[in-house]
């Protein structure tokens, strides 16, 4: 029963993929990302002679463990995941009592069918890549069993420690926030002290790479998985408020109403800090973390410019966890454009996102005790994030997370992408403290762009959405 249902799982996001876009620029996806992860291994290499493979091997199961972890927050939004998996039929689920399985196997089955899902289209052509990569650069290949076992147990076990602590952040923010505080101190001390990848037993499995390594990395995924398991039970609960402590909210005719409405859906489904929390604040604390434990990056080597650029990119998750949580096709019968339904969601999730990074740009500074570029910083995070939101929305539309593992999509939307983060770089080294250079030369074509992309997004989707 519960290997038809992954099945079932794995066929069902196969098919919504082929619905949404020609079947082929989906099953050529995996191609495009061998070509992808071939030229930047080779360029990686190139360009920066301090990489060596081992560096970048360690990197790797780093990234794919973050990957993870924004991939499994189930908890955040559940209810809106039956539904729009399953439509009015979702709701049976809800309830294990009228219905022959019970919901932590549903949930479950398709965390493993998410695993299967991205083994096959992200992690396994991501690794072939790398491989031809160091081919080509005649270098040694002999860990590239080893990083694909290692980088796919991390992508696990960071899905199944998101499924788990977002589980627990519905249930109870107190208990949450505990385990983060214990957490967050344990791997500060850990990294200072002992090193984390001497604690890690998927970076053990690499660098030990015998028997009782790899025995110790699955026991861990199994023991996680199994606390995913228990941690949702038969029925999704959640807390019913009492009217007295219900409170009437009255908005003046001045406030943007579809605004209200995208912040009462992150209210609803993973509360206004849930989806940013899970999205961005934490995956850019894990890599902060990563970069602290790294004796080849130094972390104050790097600068605040170097994590803005992390923020700024990591943040348009949220913007799709936001759309996530709703569907245009809801209001389809009511008088209601495409340009009211998507720009408050885009100005909702920027002000957000904004001010975690400012927060996370000041932690990360204090960090390395260099305050000199932080408003420059400020200003690329601010750029970044209008630029990636608005060219979210017109390559991907309403459904980013389907929309972009697509080659066609993923080939765009890096040519887009690709020579503003260039074009940063250089005013980085040429003029790397002139905050005037930065506005005139990176921040105002940026909006521009951001504005024609939106334009041209509202004309793109209004026809198919």
């Amino acid at each position: 029963m519960k290997n038809n249902i992954i099945t079932s799982f794995i066929k069902e996001e196969i098919r919504l993929h082929i619905d949404l876009t020609n079947s082929k620029n989906f099953y050529t996806y995996p191609i495009f990302v061998i070509l992808f992860f071939s030229v930047l291994t080779i360029f990686s290499k190139i360009f920066f002679q301090t990489f060596d493979t081992k560096t970048i091997d360690i990197m790797a199961i780093n990234i794919l463990f973050v990957g993870g972890f924004m991939s499994g927050t189930f908890g955040l939004y559940a209810r809106d995941f039956l539904e729009r998996k399953f439509g009015d039929i979702g709701k049976l689920f809800q309830n294990a009592l009228i219905q022959p399985i019970s919901l932590n196997k549903i949930f479950l089955s398709n965390a493993l069918s998410d695993i299967f899902f991205y083994l096959f289209w992200f992690i396994l052509p991501l690794m072939t890549g790398y491989l031809i990569g160091l081919l080509v650069l005649q270098e040694s290949i002999s860990n590239i069993f080893y990083l694909f076992i290692a980088g796919f147990l991390s992508f696990t076990s960071g899905l199944l420690i998101s499924f788990v602590l977002s589980i627990t952040y519905e249930r109870s923010k107190r208990i949450f926030g505990l385990i983060l505080l214990i957490s967050s101190i344990l791997i500060y001390y850990t990294i200072k002290y002992i090193g984390l990848f001497n604690v890690s037993p998927f970076h053990i499995f690499y660098f030990e790479q015998d028997i009782k390594s790899l025995i110790i990395a699955f026991s861990t995924v199994f023991l996680l998985g199994t606390a995913a398991y228990f941690s949702v039970g038969r029925e999704y609960q959640t807390t019913i408020k009492k009217s007295k402590n219900i409170k009437s909210i009255h908005f003046s005719k001045r406030f943007n109403t579809y605004l209200t409405k995208d912040y009462i859906d992150m209210r609803r489904t993973g509360d206004i800090l849930g989806k940013p929390l899970f999205n961005v604040f934490i995956p850019s604390i894990l890599v902060l973390f990563m970069f602290m434990n790294s004796n080849n990056l130094a972390l104050f080597e790097l600068g605040p410019l170097f994590f803005a650029i992390i923020i700024g990119t990591l943040g348009t998750q949220i913007l799709s966890s936001l759309i996530s949580s709703d569907n245009m096709t809801y209001y389809r019968h009511l008088p209601m454009k495409l340009e009211n339904f998507i720009k408050p969601k885009i100005k909702l999730s920027f002000i957000i996102c904004l001010i975690q990074s400012i927060i996370l740009l000041i932690l990360y500074a204090y960090i390395i005790n260099d305050f000199t570029d932080i408003f420059t910083a400020i200003i690329v995070v601010f750029t970044l994030l209008i630029y990636n939101f608005n060219l979210s929305f017109y390559l991907t539309g309403l459904s980013p997370n389907e929309n972009m593992m697509h080659s066609k999509t993923l080939v765009t939307y890096f040519i887009l992408l690709v020579p503003i983060l260039i074009l940063l770089v250089i005013i980085n080294i040429l003029y790397k403290s002139n905050l005037l250079l930065y506005i005139l030369l990176f921040f105002i074509p940026c909006v521009l762009l951001a504005k024609l992309y939106f334009n041209m997004g509202i004309k793109r989707w209004s026809k198919r959405e």
